[in-house]
């Protein structure tokens, strides 16, 4: 039924979705081969129309690009990084904030700074070197995009003597990033002595400031850093910016900028663009340790000539000096870019999936989506909204539900229908999305954070259980909405807007997704209603769990479906986060207990007691919470990062198109960095988890196969 060009098209399609494949600048720079330079483009789709959001983000100005995991931010930096090449005006730069962490996850970092070993603590070291590997990285991919324009021979012997200065200037640039004044104690000294000596004389007369007071005044700075965001709460929240400037002077930062805005001036181009991605996989105090060090002063005293772009997740981000109105920022997740109207979201999130699959398989197959989608009793616009709610606009989930569509169904020849996607939808959350839980609850880890993840777990538990009450129950009672009903749809629910930060986790890990806004059929003694959020569960958790997903029919009918009040269940959320942690005083004093709900507002002031005023707030978990984490965290044999890859590793064993496992198509299906890959495999290998074998047809690359006694571990620890 389908040609070779489709059946391997459509493979593409589903990986170039789902990432594995996915286009990166790594890839622009000539470092792997494509099919075409210009493929980017080709399969680029921009979620608004007329490339709305490529243009915001080509833009001046600084812009912080917000999305959660799998909305395509990469891309999106990645075709930014297109344009700006093929125009020759400007020039771009690429940093991966997670890989530079993953780098130097497993390093030796003291080692790398001896004049500093024995003297800083090796985790402040590290952070040290976490600045110095973020500087290298940067610095590299200007470098690589000023050798780019190097490619034409023409072009570079007519301007051979503006390559000499060129390159004599990189030299420079390159050695001040290596050897940083911090490297140096006698310079740390003498450039701190200069800065402290007129206000700090002592009754050393003009001694200035000793080595060991000037090592001290480093550490100050980066305990500073750290309790601005809650490191340590005895240190005031005030922070002063000439103690923490101190890094960016030791960096050699200022001279770097002004080196940079040289080369500009050298190359003859306007601007450079920097595109930080994935920035909220650093910790807060590493964000505030980067801001302070490297993108304040950028934006500071060079926004004119360099430009800032930052990939984060929503609400996991800090701004630094970045001032409100002097940015832009756009939320790329459906509900936020397309409106608070769930009719709205579901026309203009549809068409972006139409226009999605047109273009892959138009590229990649050269037919229509007809061709693979029956629609004898489905339209393809009804599809297009079906894989619409199944992925929410995420791509990734988009790729994995075509993924298991492609071995179940367009491999034997078949048509994809309705009931695939459904099946599809549910392969998907078992054997990704309620992973985890599993992995989380097995796994070693930080004891606080998995007190928080069992509690999270418990909530979506305790609301599913409400839905398929409401499934039973509605249909019972007199509302017309429910009438002539056997099962309710209860997929959808309200929650009150102060309640909202609650969800934030479950959202992120794709378990529930925010769809609209709506103002709740009114109450009796009610002068007005307040809107609340309505979030639905996901798609396959709704088939796995046996949740009518939508509402009966999409008619006039039942327009105001969700907006029925037996839908909310903020109560249902509060009494099972107060059943599971509350908040208490711990001013032996005072000891005042609150109610979980009120959280977000004794955040707001610092864990401060409205009784005592004392900063002493702590959240309590329930006795059965901990005891249960203290009894996983004692038998977890394994990091959540091995179970990852062992997951991986599985799906491959899965999949009809013996695809091989190669550490870098693991790195990029995890977002973590190939070498990091390699260094956690090791110890799977030791324990006969997993194998390295080499491709032979591939010159001898390396790739992973998880053994038999890989898949049994796994099995009984993830339940699927």
């Amino acid at each position: 039924m389908y040609t070779e060009e489709q059946r391997d098209g459509f493979i593409r399609v589903y990986e170039t979705l789902r990432l594995y494949k996915r286009i990166t600048p790594k890839k622009l720079n000539g470092e792997e081969t494509i099919d075409k330079q210009n493929i980017i483009k080709d399969l680029y789709v921009d979620l608004l129309p007329n490339n709305g959001i490529i243009r915001k983000l080509l833009s001046d100005e600084t812009f912080i690009l917000l999305g959660r995991k799998g909305t395509g931010k990469s891309t999106l930096f990645a075709r930014a990084q297109y344009d700006i090449i093929t125009r020759k005006k400007k020039l771009s730069a690429y940093v991966n904030a997670k890989s530079v962490v993953d780098d130097m996850k497993f390093q030796n970092s003291s080692l790398n700074i001896p004049d500093l070993e024995g003297v800083l603590e090796s985790e402040q070291i590290g952070r040290l070197l976490l600045v110095k590997k973020f500087l290298n990285d940067l610095f590299d991919s200007i470098v690589v995009e000023l050798k780019r324009e190097e490619q034409n021979l023409f072009e570079r012997i007519n301007n051979r003597f503006r390559d000499t200065r060129m390159d004599s200037l990189i030299k420079n640039i390159k050695d001040k990033i290596d050897n940083p004044d911090i490297l140096n104690i006698n310079s740390v000294v003498s450039k701190q002595t200069r800065e402290t000596e007129t206000t700090n004389r002592t009754s050393t007369g003009e001694m200035g400031v000793s080595g060991t007071s000037n090592i001290n005044s480093i550490k100050e700075a980066l305990v500073k850093i750290y309790a601005k965001v809650g490191y340590k709460k005895e240190v005031a929240s005030e922070v002063e910016n000439d103690s923490l400037n101190i890094f960016a002077k030791l960096f050699n930062v200022g001279d770097i900028i002004n080196d940079i805005k040289r080369l500009l001036i050298i190359a003859n181009r306007e601007k450079l663009f920097i595109f930080i991605d994935d920035f909220s996989e650093l910790t807060e105090g590493d964000m505030e340790l980067f801001y302070q060090t490297l993108l304040n002063p950028i934006y500071n005293s060079a926004r004119d000539e360099v430009v800032l772009k930052i990939a984060a997740y929503p609400g996991r981000i800090t701004y630094g000096d970045l001032e409100a109105g002097k940015y832009d920022s756009i939320q790329i997740d459906a509900f936020e870019l397309y409106g608070l109207n769930i009719a709205e979201l579901e026309r203009k999130s549809s068409d972006f999936i139409r226009r999605l699959i047109e273009n892959r398989i138009s590229f990649y197959c050269k037919t229509t989506p007809e061709t693979f989608f029956d629609t004898s009793e489905q339209t393809i616009e009804e599809y297009y909204l079906l894989l619409f709610e199944a992925s929410m606009n995420i791509p990734r989930t988009l790729g994995h539900i075509l993924s298991h569509c492609y071995d179940n169904v367009v491999s034997y020849d078949k048509k994809i229908t309705k009931s695939d996607i459904l099946n599809a939808v549910e392969m998907v959350y078992r054997k990704i999305t309620k992973t985890y839980f599993d992995k989380e609850h097995k796994s070693y880890g930080v004891y606080k954070e998995k007190l928080d993840i069992f509690t999270q777990h418990n909530l979506i538990e305790a609301l599913c259980e409400k839905a398929l009450d409401l499934k039973v129950e509605l249909p019972k009672t007199n509302n017309q909405h429910f009438s002539n009903l056997e099962y309710a749809h209860s997929s959808h629910f309200q929650i009150k807007p102060e309640l909202v930060s609650f969800l934030e986790s479950l959202e992120f890990n794709g378990l529930v997704h925010k769809v609209s806004t709506i103002a709740p059929k009114s109450t009796k003694n009610k002068k007005a209603n307040v809107d609340v959020f309505v979030y639905a569960f996901d798609y396959g958790l709704c088939q796995f769990n046996k949740i009518l997903y939508g509402r009966p029919e999409r008619t006039s009918k039942y327009s105001k479906y969700y907006q029925q009040r037996r839908f909310d269940l903020s109560e249902t959320l509060i009494n099972t986060l107060s059943s599971n942690k509350k908040i208490v005083c711990k001013n032996p004093d005072c000891e005042t207990q609150y109610d979980i709900n009120e959280l977000p507002m004794i955040e707001q002031f610092d864990m401060m007691c409205r009784r005592c005023f004392q900063k002493t707030c702590e959240v309590d978990y329930d006795e059965s919470i901990t005891e249960l984490v203290k009894e996983n965290l004692s038998k977890a044999q394994f990091t959540k990062e091995e179970l990852d890859i062992l997951q991986v590793l599985e799906m491959y064993t899965n999949t009809t198109t013996n695809l091989k496992a190669y550490p870098l198509e693991i790195g990029q299906e995890l977002d973590i960095s190939y070498q990091l890959v390699s260094r956690i495999a090791r110890g799977l290998i030791v324990t006969e988890l997993v194998i390295r074998k080499e491709d032979e047809t591939n010159n001898n690359r390396p790739y992973y196969e998880i053994t038999e006694a890989g898949k049994d571990t796994l099995t009984k620890i993830l339940s699927i």
